[in-house]
């Protein structure tokens, strides 16, 4: 930038891919990346993309770009870009401290040790900022985190000459919003900086825009196409000598150099040959040399494997030691009944005495999948008092790691939460954010867990089985059936034949989706799922057998599968096209939570309203 600055030298660094459950991805970030460079090119700056760096590597690009370009030459400016993930912690001496994430930082809430040693804070970034000997330093994050760090108030451009702005150093920051605000994927403040850097939004007549105007500009138009979601912020580093001046850009292109000549670019680009072949080369002796290392180590690890299985063994078979030597469950006296609570997770269990009733649609007005009527009888058994709730789940997941289907595929069926119709398949939609993209389960730990197929289920009982020596499943249809009737009784829903008490399709989730069909003048209080037990119990003492969320049960799923069942103990074993849900949700009308009504889903199949509940033998 001829006159103004000697060189000019960006880092572009964007992060799409998280490589740890529960932190989302950001496919966007890449189109980021490109655009974001492309416009600093015909700004004449010099740029150096990194994309999906882990901390490590993101602390080797700041180093290494800074050494390069900003400690010899004073006349130079850098420019710094980061698009990704922020978060904001709260220090326990009450203030507040901002983070950029890296590729493989950990979901924050699942493993804050985890978190703080691989997040790259501020203070860092005002390390870095302070390193660079060259005048003027721009910092832009493309993500929402506390800036305490900075001086990020808003404050209006000084009257000056464009010479006297770029002769005084600065270090500035801009951020797309601030802390704990959400940045959508498709990037409002990235299309705004891109626009006003092709001019766009000129503020002057002059042909130029200085760091200070363009947040000005950014805070303005993003709060604005955000409907006040997002507000950006722009500051200085807090110190007197690295506060006065200010970044420039010159829109014109009488006064910019914009075009580089094409020996100069080919000279670039035969340097950047060079140094990636020097790299490569050095990188194949590593490898080489890392190579006859592993080799060697191939045979201890191996050992340290047969140990560390064999301290496995030794741990579970303890605990079962441990269980045998006291009652793996506490009886206890309930409303009428008895019941169990399991120690592990708290999961209380009411006692269903066995009997015989007639099984299927019973009034009428069912579907052909709920007849033929037959009799059927079941022995004594223990259901779970409440569906499975996210703390229950979260137990089995922080103890042994599990990731489920939604989380490997990184989707789940969903909703966008904002009144519109679009049901589908969402990216990041799992059980810790389990409705739509922006929802998560920080405060709905009390809430059944949702976004679990049937085989996440198993893998649940499998796991507080080993825990527990106890015996817990999944209830059969016949078993489910007979106690959402109240041990088979002629009841249409759980609550009986009356006024319905449970969370259904109702004036609540009406008001969000205009077009639903819903139980007329019944408002239950939530649009979603409720916490459990928030409605009467039935007859039995159970909770939610009717709406809240659909239920997995163990048998496959046939149309005809009535027809084909014997009349002791019924299980239906296939042939059939995936597995049986039972019981109706929020999103129900009120013919889809009767208690007849059958639903099915392939074992690997979830969404924002299938959850299960448990039984226990005794």
């Amino acid at each position: 930038m001829e006159g103004l600055y000697k060189e000019s030298y960006a880092l572009v660094i964007g992060v799409s891919e998280y490589t740890a459950a529960g932190v989302p991805s950001l496919p966007g970030v890449r189109e980021d990346v490109q655009e974001v460079s492309n416009v600093l090119k015909l700004h004449g700056f010099k740029v150096q993309e990194l994309l999906n760096p882990d901390r490590k590597a993101l602390e080797k690009a700041f180093t290494d770009f800074i050494h390069t370009y900003g400690l010899e030459e004073p006349q130079n400016r850098l420019l710094i870009y980061f698009a990704g993930h922020g978060h904001t912690e709260t220090q326990s001496w009450g203030g507040e401290m901002g983070y950029i994430l890296p590729s493989d930082v950990p979901n924050p809430y699942r493993d804050r040790k985890g978190f703080l040693k691989k997040a790259m804070d501020m203070q860092m970034i005002e390390v870095y900022a302070k390193r660079i000997q060259s005048k003027h330093a721009l910092f832009m994050f493309d993500s929402c985190f506390s800036g305490d760090l900075f001086d990020l108030t808003l404050t209006r451009s000084i009257s000056a000459s464009i010479s006297d702005k770029t002769t005084q150093p600065v270090r500035q920051f801009i951020t797309s919003g601030r802390a704990k605000e959400k940045v959508p994927d498709k990037s409002i403040f990235r299309e705004i900086f891109v626009s006003a850097l092709k001019g766009e939004f000129r503020t002057n007549q002059e042909g130029y825009l200085t760091a200070t105007e363009l947040g000005e500009l950014l805070s303005i138009k993003v709060t604005n196409y955000s409907n006040n979601t997002q507000h950006p912020q722009i500051g200085k580093i807090r110190d007197r000598n690295l506060d006065k001046g200010d970044f420039v850009f010159v829109l014109s292109g009488d006064k910019e150099n914009v075009g580089k000549p094409e020996i100069d670019k080919a000279k670039d680009e035969l340097s950047k040959k060079a140094q990636e072949v020097e790299e490569n080369r050095k990188k194949l002796e590593e490898e080489r040399e890392l190579f006859e290392i592993d080799k060697k180590k191939k045979d201890l690890d191996e050992e340290n494997k047969k140990i560390e299985e064999e301290r496995k063994r030794l741990k579970l078979e303890n605990e079962r030691l441990a269980m045998a030597s006291r009652p793996g469950e506490e009886m206890l006296s309930g409303k009428g009944s008895s019941y169990i609570e399991d120690k592990v997770t708290g999961m209380e269990f009411v006692f269903v005495k066995g009997g015989c009733y007639q099984m299927g649609d019973m009034f009428g007005d069912g579907y052909e999948n709920e007849k033929p009527v037959h009799e059927v009888c079941v022995d004594d058994f223990y259901l779970g008092k409440y569906e499975v709730t996210n703390a229950q789940f979260k137990k089995f997941a922080d103890d042994t790691g599990y990731r489920t289907e939604a989380e490997k595929e990184n989707k789940g069926f969903g909703i966008s939460g904002d009144g519109k119709n679009d049901w589908g398949w969402k990216a990041g939609l799992n059980w810790m954010y389990p409705i739509y993209p922006s929802d998560d389960i920080s405060s709905k730990m009390s809430h059944p867990v949702v976004q679990v197929s049937w085989n996440d289920a198993k893998e649940f009982i499998i796991w507080l089985n080993k825990k527990t020596g106890g015996k817990y499943k999944l209830p059969t249809e016949a078993e489910w059936e007979y106690a959402c009737r109240n041990g088979g009784k002629q009841h249409k829903y759980s609550w009986g034949n009356g006024s319905p008490s449970g969370n259904i399709a109702d004036e609540a989730f009406k008001r969000k989706y205009p077009n639903a069909k819903v139980w007329a003048g019944y408002d239950d209080g939530y649009a979603y799922t409720a916490p459990v037990g928030s409605y009467r119990a039935s007859e039995l003492g159970l909770y939610d057998m009717t709406g809240n969320v659909w239920e997995w049960v163990e048998d496959i799923y046939a149309k005809d599968a009535y027809s084909k069942h014997q009349r002791d103990n019924p299980i239906y074993t296939g042939p059939g096209e995936g597995r049986v849900i039972r019981g109706g949700s929020w999103l129900s009308d009120p013919r889809d939570v009767r208690y007849s009504f059958r639903h099915d889903g392939a074992p690997s199949y979830r969404d924002y309203n299938l959850g299960f509940r448990l039984e226990f033998q005794r």
